[in-house]
């Protein structure tokens, strides 16, 4: 092999082993979950073995009401949980753009519950929501309230779980915002002031401009991983009581690994997929039409 050979090849030689690795974690489960989508595949029934039936998996998923009512209430958990996310992290962001008594020491506080894993957190507000000893059942007790056992009332359940994720992934927001905000250029805020522009002014016409872009970003990122959470609903209610926390990602877990429906579950997943591209598709949108109005 001569030395033009050697220079075009040496490249794709280079990058072959992380790019067998990626066919292997991501493009192979990816085709092979879609094959098993359009099977009928039940670990329980292993005498009916595997059989084709093209779309059957999916159309069994939109005709049932349980699919409807679990996709419903992804929907209003993502909606709720991201939208007060993106508000309380902003906010917080602009309280922390500026020097006050005490920020050395919030600035770390806040930021403990976004490193702390999923499981953990769930466990935590399990046990401080639990009926009997919980900390939060007995805020309630004091206050006089009917409800005690939060994780265990229908009415109070999913609210409960959107409190714990805004409180895990509000800090996620605060960070971008804070890291875009002290990158912000001073210039259109000296020609603001110089202007006489007002507080709210400077905000709405200076800062909230500049500021699309990574906000976009954590909405997008956010929206996605919260369209998918498991581990916290997982472990504070399993789904429960009833369905009244049955999210998406819980229905593919019970699929799957409950009632071993291989077929189903795999349907379950590739719909899930499908709507998170295209909510991605729609953020993405948005971005390049704001960096457009940017360049101009």
């Amino acid at each position: 092999m001569d030395a033009v050979t050697e220079e075009r090849y040496l490249p794709w030689g280079l990058l072959a082993p992380a790019l067998i690795i990626i066919l292997l974690i991501g493009v192979f489960p990816l085709f092979y979950n879609l094959f098993l989508s359009m099977h009928f595949w039940n670990l329980t029934r292993p005498e009916l073995g595997m059989r084709f039936i093209w779309f059957k998996n999916y159309t069994s998923l939109f005709t049932s009401s349980l699919f409807w009512e679990a996709f419903l209430r992804t929907f209003v958990f993502t909606i709720v949980a991201v939208g007060l996310e993106m508000c309380l992290g902003f906010g917080l962001a602009l309280l922390f753009n500026r020097d006050f008594k005490g920020k050395s020491i919030v600035f770390p506080i806040i930021l403990i519950p976004m490193i702390t894993t999923p499981i953990v957190v769930g466990l935590i507000w399990r046990y401080m929501f639990n009926g009997e000893f919980g900390f939060v059942s007995w805020i309630l007790q004091v206050v006089g309230t009917d409800v005690h056992a939060v994780l265990s009332n229908p009415a109070t359940a999913l609210p409960a779980v959107i409190f714990v994720d805004v409180w895990h992934w509000t800090p996620f927001v605060f960070l971008l915002s804070l890291a875009r905000l002290g990158a912000l250029p001073r210039s259109p805020y000296e020609a603001a002031e110089i202007d006489g522009a007002s507080t709210w002014q400077i905000f709405k016409w200076v800062t909230f401009p500049m500021m699309k872009s990574v906000l976009l970003v954590a909405l997008l990122l956010r929206t996605m991983d919260a369209f998918k959470i498991f581990d916290e609903i997982f472990i504070m209610t399993q789904g429960g009581p009833g369905d009244a926390t049955e999210v998406l990602s819980l229905e593919i877990y019970r699929q799957t690994f409950r009632y071993f429906n291989m077929g189903k579950g795999s349907a379950l997943a590739i719909v899930m997929l499908i709507v998170i591209i295209i909510i991605s598709r729609i953020y993405l949108k948005i971005f390049q039409k704001e960096e457009a109005v940017v360049q101009q």
